[in-house]
């Protein structure tokens, strides 16, 4: 995880081929952030907490799509009696 000071974003490192933070389906996790600054003479400290849930992407609907392939027209010759 990584803070940027210019622009106060919050950044996460990419989660790549593991189920290990998502769980089967989802995880939620509470972040907390405690922030400590002052003008030199007070210090002031805050914090907070919010909820980030890493879902499963292989079974997240926003993320996988199944669509039936296009089929080419087939025919079929069935015949009974003995084959040649």
């Amino acid at each position: 995880m990584g803070f940027d000071d210019s622009t106060q974003t919050v950044s996460f490192p990419e989660i790549i081929d593991s189920l290990t933070l998502s769980g089967v389906t989802e995880t939620i996790y509470t972040v907390t952030v405690t922030y400590t600054g002052g003008d030199g003479t007070t210090q002031v400290t805050s914090t907070d907490s919010f909820t980030i849930t890493i879902k499963n992407p292989c079974i997240d609907p926003n993320y996988v799509f199944l669509t039936a392939p296009t089929m080419p027209a087939l025919s079929y010759t069935i015949a009974s009696g003995a084959v040649a």
